[in-house]
């Protein structure tokens, strides 16, 4: 995927190693330095004087009224957001955005927009917070009908709001923004926009365990779990602790609580994640 025209939002495992090694949780993150926003399940537009594009530089012609409302909300700026229509499946979203005709019925959920001079040189200084707060002050002087601002919360319980908004539907779970930063193009690696895809977790029978490699090499790599007859191996989400534990003792067959993304098309967890030892259950879930 490329970076070149906007700020790419990246999960919280995909910021740089400093980073990550400060907040390593979700949970760790300073409140008071992130808003937190619905990710909307619909297609990235870039709005500019000259026309829309998609992430890649793709133009698109199949929403002319945004450019006419663009021209009126924030005059000689660039805006970004998310291609949408309430109440419709991502497919016929995408389908339509894609059409080289007018789509009326789409619109844009906008959550951000800097000056044309600074993105052509790809950086913004300006915090995200005063850039988003002129996004709202300009759509409430002039309210445009393709171009709605992306309503924002206070940093609250982010994974729990992203696994709402996706059971809701039509959402694909949520951005966390950070108030300072400045926009840039690339993905995002120092927290500036933090992706929070929806988990699921299920407690599991360990069957098995496996050993590690490279800084873990001479104790557990991780362990083996079960789902309705499907094995997966569960890699991360460990302490040093636990991965010597487990390979001094086993498994035990022990139930252990896993967080996954989803399930894959031949039955095994996406991106599992260990989260710890249900010593007060006997029986597996399904």
């Amino acid at each position: 995927m490329a970076y070149e025209y906007n700020l790419a939002p990246k999960a919280l495992s995909e910021q740089c190693a400093s980073f990550k090694k400060k907040y390593p949780t979700l949970d760790d993150l300073p409140a008071d330095d992130y808003i937190m926003m619905a990710k909307y399940d619909g297609c990235l537009a870039i709005i500019t004087p000259e026309g829309v594009i998609t992430r890649t530089g793709e133009p698109i012609t199949s929403i002319p009224q945004c450019l006419d409302d663009a021209a009126e909300l924030l005059p000689g700026h660039v805006i970004f957001g998310e291609v949408y229509r309430y109440d419709t499946p991502f497919k016929e979203i995408s389908g339509a955005f894609r059409r080289h005709k007018p789509q009326s019925h789409l619109f844009v959920m906008v959550f951000d927009a800097v000056p044309l001079d600074d993105w052509k040189v790809g950086k913004c200084d300006k915090p995200y917070i005063e850039r988003y707060t002129a996004l709202k002050e300009a759509w409430h002087r002039t309210p445009t009908p393709s171009l709605i601002v992306a309503p924002a919360l206070d940093f609250r319980a982010p994974q729990g709001f992203a696994n709402a908004m996706v059971r809701q539907g039509g959402y694909d779970g949520a951005i966390l923004r950070r108030k300072d930063a400045p926009w840039t193009t690339g993905a995002s690696k120092n927290g500036e926009a933090i992706k929070v895809k929806p988990v699921q977790s299920l407690d599991l029978r360990a069957v098995d365990w496996f050993y590690g490699k490279g800084k873990h090499a001479g104790r557990a790599g991780g362990i083996v779990v079960e789902y309705r007859g499907v094995q997966t191996q569960v890699g991360t989400g460990f302490s040093d602790a636990e991965r010597v534990t487990i390979a001094s003792q086993g498994t035990r067959n022990q139930i252990a609580e896993v967080e996954f993304m989803e399930l894959t098309a031949d039955g095994k967890l996406r991106e599992p994640r260990f989260k710890g030892w249900r010593y007060d259950k006997e029986q597996p879930d399904a």
